[in-house]
């Protein structure tokens, strides 16, 4: 069975979202679909294919004394 992969979304941690964000609309062109007051970004490319989420670190929504180290890291794949 073949699968043509038409996008997927990375969700990443980061200390500032809105500088990550800032910086992939200014360089790769990238926009904002939504956003929440700073701590957290989800951005669409125009040409489509990849959606990328900015979460702030330290978030009172991530429990790290219950969740393995790796948690909070996300990647979804799309197919038609």
């Amino acid at each position: 069975m073949q699968f043509t992969v038409s996008g997927f979304a990375v969700s990443l941690n980061v200390p500032e979202p809105e500088a990550s964000a800032r910086f992939l609309t200014e360089y790769f062109g990238y926009g904002i679909d939504m956003q929440d007051d700073g701590g957290f970004f989800s951005l669409r490319h125009p040409n489509g294919g990849s959606n990328i989420i900015f979460l702030r670190t330290g978030l009172s929504t991530f429990k790290r004394r219950r969740r393995p180290a790796g948690s909070g890291k996300v990647c979804c794949w799309c197919w038609s």
